[in-house]
Order: C-alpha cells, then sequence, then structure tokens
C-alpha cells in the first residue's frame, strides 16, 4: 500500500516553468500509439502520480499527469491550494462549483485535442484520475464529443452528478474502470458505490472494484487491476 501523496521525480520530466500550469510526461512521447491524462487529487500534484503510473504503463502509452492551478477551496476554508475545482463539502449533494469545473473540464478537453492532433485517435485516449481528480475525469470524458479508450475513476464520485445523463455527450459504451477503498474517511466508500449505480444508469461497460482495508489512498493491487484495464481497453 502507498499513499497518494509520495513525490518523486524519476521517470518524470517537467513541462513548463508555472508548476501549477505544467504538466508532467512519462514513457514513450515519440510515436506514441496510445495516452492517459490523470488527474491527480485535491492539494497534490502530478508527481507522484507520474511515478505510480509509470510502472503499469504499456510499452506504446504516454502518461501525462496535468498539474491543478492553486485557486481558494472553500471546504478548506478558502485556503489556496492545488485544486481541479471549488468544492464546498465532500459529498454527492452535487454542492460542486459547476463554473470551476467546467473551466478544468475545459482544460482536460484541450490535452486531449492536443493528442489527438499528435496522431493519437480518440479511441487510443484514456482519461482518469484520483479522488477530485478521478470527479474531473469522470466528467471531462463523458462531455467530450469524440469516443475514448476508457475512463479511470480511483476513490471518487461523479460531480453535479443531478444533470447526468442530460449532460452527457459521448459515447455510453465507454469502459469505465471505478475503484474504491471500503474504509475511505474521505471520499466515503458509499460515495463511489452510488456513483458507480448512477453511472450504470446511462453507461454500458461500468466496473466497480472494492479494495478491502484500503484508505483514501492506492494499492499495488489496484495499480494492477489499473494496468489489466489499460490493457483491455487499448489491445
Amino acid at each position: 500500500m502507498y499513499t497518494v501523496l509520495s513525490k518523486g521525480g524519476k521517470l518524470c520530466g517537467i513541462l513548463g516553468r508555472n508548476m501549477s500550469n505544467s504538466a508532467i510526461t512519462t514513457g514513450t512521447t515519440v510515436n506514441n500509439t496510445s495516452s492517459l491524462i490523470f488527474m491527480h487529487g485535491l492539494g497534490d500534484s502530478g508527481h507522484g502520480w507520474c511515478e505510480m503510473l509509470g510502472r503499469v504503463k504499456l510499452p506504446d502509452m504516454k502518461i501525462i499527469c496535468p498539474n491543478a492551478p492553486i485557486q481558494p477551496v472553500t471546504l478548506n476554508n478558502g485556503f489556496r491550494m492545488p485544486s481541479w475545482f471549488d468544492i464546498k463539502q465532500l459529498d454527492m449533494s452535487g454542492t460542486e462549483n459547476e463554473e470551476s469545473l467546467l473551466a478544468a473540464t475545459s482544460t482536460i478537453h484541450e490535452l486531449v485535442d492536443n493528442e489527438i492532433g499528435k496522431g493519437v485517435p480518440s479511441t487510443r485516449i484514456v482519461l482518469g484520475g484520483f479522488s477530485q481528480g478521478g470527479a474531473l475525469a469522470l466528467y471531462a470524458a463523458l462531455t467530450y464529443t469524440k469516443p475514448l479508450a476508457g475512463i479511470i475513476g480511483l476513490s471518487t464520485w461523479l460531480p453535479v452528478h443531478q444533470k447526468f445523463p442530460n449532460a452527457k455527450r459521448n459515447s455510453n459504451t465507454i469502459p469505465i474502470f471505478q475503484a474504491h477503498g471500503d474504509i475511505d474517511p474521505v471520499v466515503r466508500y458509499n460515495y463511489g458505490q452510488l456513483t458507480a449505480k448512477i453511472l450504470e444508469s446511462f453507461m454500458e461497460n461500468v466496473t466497480f472494484h472494492t479494495y478491502h482495508g484500503l484508505m483514501h489512498s492506492g494499492s499495488d493491487q489496484e495499480m494492477n487491476d489499473v494496468k489489466a484495464f489499460l490493457q483491455k481497453c487499448l489491445r
């Protein structure tokens, strides 16, 4: 088991000077035939996830771990920290700031468009994330206008879920891999379960994995399952 706040520059190359606006990449960056864009959680950065995902990446895959901008978070009394969008509280009541969620979604859509512009088909691109980053991955993937290879949501929830499936624009056949620890004290396990039920109401291929004894973090088994999912949806 490992925590999600681990840092490490190994395998990672930083693009750009402003850390909050830069992206970290690892793996094949020339002639890659697939891409994984993965968003970190609240208060974190892409560094730790870049390293961890580098261990399970596929040979022809480029991994992109963007860094969230630093901005006030209502959940944490307005404290400024790396955050994809503003949150009032972590639950399923839809308290996310939709304006900032849409702004973050636009940024992720631009990253996908950039990969397509480099010759990677949308059907070879996977969006994923942990916690708040997973919420953004779900929202951005489901509202993108082209079919994607898959979606990975770790210890997360579906934001503004009351507006789905009306807000959904993408195909309902995109494979979704959801994973959640059953003793998660931050994004509670039942939030993940409810998210899976909501997704199953309008998506055809949703897989929900439970990790017993896992808190708000990742594990080696979870990473092995992520790799198996990548192999399946990109084979």
